[in-house]
C-alpha cells in the first residue's frame, strides 16, 4: 500500500469516528451535494492524477457526462463539480482529503470551520468539541505532490499557476482546473496517433499520456 493511500485511510478513520459522534447534527449524506455545487475546493497536484485515473476506471456513459460537465462553461459564480453526477460523487473513492473532511468540525491552523448545513437544530459546544486537524494530512499530500511534480511538472498545469513562484513547485487549482489542464496534456501527448480519438471517445479505455514516471511510479503507486 502507498503512503498516499495509507494518508486517505488514515484521513477516512478520524472523519468516521468525527461522523458517529455527531451523527445526529450532521446533514452530510448521500441526497446532499451542497458543496459539491458551491464550494471551491483546492486541491493537490497527486490528488488530481488520482481522479484522472478515476476517470479512465468510469462506465463509459458516466465519463463522457463528467467530460461534458467539465467542458461546460459554468454561469457567474457557480462552482458544480463535474464529477457530480445524479447527486452523487461519481468517484467517490477517489475523491480528494478536503471532500472527505468538509462539513465535519475541521480545523487548519487557527480556524476551525464547520458547514452551515450541520449543527442547525443545536449549536456545537464551545468547549469540548472534538475537530479533525487537516494540517498532518496536508503536509503529506504536499510532500508527495511536489515529489510527482519535481519528475515532471507538466506545462498546461503551470501554466494555470498565476504566480511564477508557484511553477518550480506543484500548485493548487481547483478540480475542474486541474483536470482541464491535465486532460490538456493527455490530448497533447496523444495527438495524431489512434490513442488521440480513442481517448476522445472512450476516455476510460484510453492510456494515460501522462509520463510514466508521475502516472504510474512504481515506487510511488496512487
Amino acid at each position: 500500500m502507498s503512503l498516499f493511500t495509507q494518508t486517505l485511510e488514515a484521513l477516512d478513520r478520524q472523519t468516521h469516528t468525527l461522523q458517529t459522534l455527531y451523527r445526529e447534527h450532521l446533514q452530510c449524506r448521500r441526497g446532499c451535494s451542497r458543496c459539491c455545487e458551491t464550494a471551491t475546493f483546492r486541491i493537490r497536484y497527486i490528488e488530481a492524477l488520482y481522479l484522472l485515473k478515476a476517470l479512465t476506471e468510469l462506465p463509459p456513459e458516466s465519463a463522457q457526462q463528467v467530460l461534458f460537465q467539465l467542458n461546460t462553461p459554468l454561469a457567474g459564480t457557480e462552482q458544480h463539480c463535474p464529477f457530480l453526477l445524479e447527486g452523487a460523487c461519481s468517484v467517490y473513492e477517489h475523491r480528494p482529503a478536503i471532500c472527505r473532511a468538509y462539513g465535519l468540525p475541521v480545523r487548519l491552523g487557527k480556524d476551525v470551520g464547520i458547514c452551515e448545513l450541520n449543527f442547525q437544530q443545536e449549536p456545537p459546544p464551545a468547549e469540548g468539541l472534538q475537530v479533525l486537524e487537516l494540517a498532518p494530512f496536508y503536509e503529506v499530500l504536499n510532500e508527495l505532490s511536489q515529489q510527482f511534480w519535481q519528475q515532471q511538472p507538466l506545462s498546461a498545469v503551470s501554466a494555470a499557476s498565476t504566480a511564477r513562484a508557484e511553477e518550480a513547485e506543484a500548485p493548487l487549482l481547483s478540480i475542474r482546473v486541474y483536470l482541464q489542464r491535465l486532460l490538456q496534456t493527455v490530448a497533447a501527448n496523444t495527438s495524431g496517433n489512434d490513442n488521440h480519438s480513442q481517448w476522445q471517445s472512450h476516455p476510460q479505455q484510453a492510456t494515460l499520456a501522462v509520463e510514466p514516471s508521475v502516472a504510474t511510479n512504481p515506487n510511488q503507486p496512487l
